[in-house]
């Protein structure tokens, strides 16, 4: 009995841990896997290993990290597959949390740069007037940088759209 009690301890402490997840070090390790396989591997390794069913913004980066293996995989069914679970991870992140300008911006970022044949287009316009309505008021001084020189970028602004962002 005595046994059973400490590994059950030990169970709950293991995953009271994995659902204190520092998010912005999460932010962190998925910005500096963009184009690195191994730190893409390690993410998605990261995300598997968490329960990220309860929180929104983890279920967000869990489908990130199946945009970076579809991005950065070399077989083309399974950067399909990848994609395909990334896309339904990303879109129940959205349903759950409407309203959190980072999931949104994750979506806005991969309908923007993923190819037009995948069809994965159809949120584009909405989530970017919502960026727009909520930059200024973001108090993430990281997250509102990180949005700024990706709208700064794009083709999607005219010049006195793009003023929002500065």
């Amino acid at each position: 009995m005595r046994k059973l009690i400490i590994i059950l301890f030990c169970l709950i402490s293991t995953l009271s841990f994995a659902n204190h997840i520092d998010k912005m070090e999460l932010r962190k390790q998925y910005y500096q896997s963009l184009d690195n396989k191994k730190l893409a591997d390690d993410f998605m390794f990261k995300m598997e290993s968490i329960s990220v069913e309860h929180d929104a913004l983890l279920l967000a980066y869990k489908g990130m990290a199946y945009f970076l293996e579809a991005n950065l995989s070399i077989n083309p069914y399974a950067k399909y597959t990848y994609f395909k679970k990334g896309k339904s991870l990303l879109e129940e992140a959205v349903n759950k949390n409407p309203w959190n300008a980072e999931i949104r911006f994750m979506r806005f970022c991969v309908q923007t740069s993923a190819p037009k044949f995948l069809g994965y287009i159809s949120n584009i316009e909405t989530d970017k007037y919502y960026l727009v309505e909520q930059w200024k008021g973001l108090n993430d001084a990281d997250l509102k940088n990180k949005i700024s020189n990706y709208m700064l970028t794009l083709s999607y602004f005219n010049d006195s759209q793009k003023i929002n962002f500065k």
